[in-house]
C-alpha cells in the first residue's frame, strides 16, 4: 500500500514539473522549459522565421519568452519580436500579460507591446486576453488613462482586475492601486478599502502622504474610519509629536488628532458613557492623547490643560500642564521614588470642591458619578477659557478690585 502511495506522489510531482498554471509561468525554474531556445532563435535568418517559429513547440514558446524578457540589444529584441508576432495568439497574449504584470518597467516589454499592438491591427484581430494592450499600451507614469478608466466603470479595482485578466497582488496592480487610490473620491475608498488599506501597510511614510492626506481631507470626522486611522497610527504616530506628519496641513493634523482623542474615549466609556458625553465636547481643543502604562492611563493634552483618564474608574484626572509635566519628570526619574497624584490618589480635590468650596490643587478628580458629573463642565469651560470664572469668590475679589 506505501509502494502504490509512494508511486502516486512521484506521479503526480513528476507531472507538476511539466505542467503549471499561468499564476506560476512568470516564476517557474528556468531549467523546468527547453534549453538553448534564445540561441537557435537568434541564428535565424529573416526568410526562416515563419518556418522556425511554427516549428516551435508551447514549451519552447513559454521559454523563449522568459529569456525575452532580460534582453537589452535592440536588434536581438527585434528577431525575437519578429517570431512572437508570427505565433500571434490569444495563449501568446495571455503569457505576455502574465510576464508583463511582474516585468512593467522592462524596456523589452515596452518593445514587445508596440509590435503585438500593430500585429493586431495587420490582422484585426484584437482577442480578449490581451486586452489591456489594446486600451492601455505601455502605462504613463501618471496612470491617468487607467485611472480614468476606472473611475468611468464603477470604481471598483477588483472589477479592473478581473476584466483585463490582472492578478490582484502583482506589481503591476499594486502601482494601480496606489495611483488610483492617491486623490481618489470618497466614493472609491470606500469601493476598495481593502486596497486602501494595504497601501498604508506596505508603502513608506512617504509614499502614503498623498492617499493619506486626500483620505483625511475628503472624509469629515465623523466619517473617519477606525481601521484605517489605526493603521495611519501605527505607521506615523502621533500628529503632534512624530515627525512623519511634518508634511501635512495643521488642518489634518488636528482632525486626526480629534479622531484620536474620540476613540481613545469611545474605548474606555464603556462602563461609565458620562466620561464620553462630558469629555468629547472639547474634541476641538485637543492636541494629543496617548497611553501609557501599557494603556492603563491615558493622557488628554488640551495644551495648557491635561486631563488624565484611568482604565475602568469612573473619573479622571485634571491637571495644569505644567504640574502635570514636573510629576512625570520626577516619576520618570530613576533616583526618585516619588509617584504621581493620578497614582497615589489621595486627598484629591474634586470638581465639586472647585466650584462650590472654592478649593484648588494642582491635581483635582472628575468623577462621572452621581451630581458631581454637573461641576466637571464648569471647571473645564473655566480653565480652558471659554467661560469666566463666577464662582461667588471669585467674583466678590473682582468687584473689590473695581471700586477700588
Amino acid at each position: 500500500m506505501m509502494d502504490l502511495a509512494e508511486k502516486l506522489k512521484t506521479s503526480i510531482e513528476a507531472l507538476r514539473q511539466k505542467f503549471f498554471t499561468l499564476e506560476e509561468y512568470p516564476f517557474i525554474e528556468r531549467d523546468r522549459l527547453p534549453a538553448d531556445i534564445l540561441e537557435k532563435s537568434l541564428k535565424t535568418g529573416p526568410e526562416e522565421v515563419s518556418e522556425f517559429s511554427e516549428g516551435l513547440s508551447s514549451h519552447q514558446i513559454e521559454a523563449l519568452l522568459l529569456d525575452y524578457r532580460g534582453l537589452t540589444n535592440t536588434k536581438e529584441k527585434e528577431k525575437i519580436i519578429d517570431i512572437f508576432t508570427a505565433r500571434f495568439s490569444k495563449r501568446l497574449l495571455r503569457l505576455i500579460m502574465a510576464i508583463y504584470q511582474y516585468d512593467y518597467n522592462k524596456p523589452a516589454m515596452a518593445l514587445l507591446f508596440k509590435a503585438i499592438t500593430s500585429e493586431a491591427e495587420r490582422r484585426q484581430d484584437y482577442p480578449d486576453t490581451g486586452l489591456f494592450i489594446w486600451e492601455f499600451g505601455i502605462i504613463k507614469e501618471d496612470y491617468a488613462e487607467v485611472n480614468d478608466f476606472i473611475e468611468a466603470n464603477g470604481r471598483e479595482l477588483d472589477q479592473f482586475f478581473a476584466k483585463f485578466h490582472l492578478k490582484s497582488e502583482s506589481p503591476l496592480a499594486d502601482e494601480i492601486k496606489y495611483h488610483y487610490l492617491q486623490n481618489a473620491s470618497k466614493e472609491a475608498i470606500f469601493s476598495n478599502l481593502r486596497y486602501f488599506m494595504q497601501i498604508i501597510e506596505k508603502r513608506s511614510p512617504a509614499e502614503i502622504f498623498n492617499p493619506v492626506a486626500n483620505y483625511l481631507e475628503v472624509f469629515t470626522l465623523e466619517e473617519y474610519l477606525d481601521g484605517i486611522n489605526l493603521a495611519i497610527f501605527e505607521k506615523l504616530g502621533d500628529p503632534n509629536v512624530s515627525p512623519e506628519w511634518a508634511s501635512y496641513k495643521t488642518k489634518v493634523r488636528d482632525a486626526f488628532a480629534q479622531w484620536k482623542f474620540l476613540y481613545l474615549l469611545k474605548l474606555r466609556s464603556r462602563k461609565y458613557p458620562n466620561k464620553l458625553k462630558v469629555l468629547s465636547q472639547y474634541y476641538s481643543r485637543v492636541r494629543s492623547s496617548y497611553e501609557i502604562e501599557d494603556g492603563r492611563i491615558v493622557v488628554l493634552d488640551f495644551g495648557e490643560i491635561v486631563v488624565v483618564d484611568i482604565l475602568d474608574k469612573p473619573y479622571s484626572l485634571f491637571y495644569q500642564k505644567n504640574d502635570f509635566d514636573r510629576e512625570m519628570a520626577a516619576w520618570k526619574n530613576p533616583d526618585s521614588e516619588k509617584e504621581p497624584a493620578f497614582i497615589k490618589l489621595d486627598k484629591i480635590v474634586s470638581a465639586r470642591d472647585y466650584m462650590i468650596e472654592e478649593i484648588e490643587d494642582s491635581c483635582m478628580q472628575l468623577s462621572y458619578e452621581g451630581v458631581d458629573t454637573l461641576y466637571i463642565q464648569e471647571l473645564l469651560d473655566i480653565k480652558m477659557g471659554l467661560e469666566p470664572d463666577m464662582r461667588a469668590g471669585r467674583v466678590k475679589k473682582s468687584r473689590k478690585k473695581s471700586s477700588i
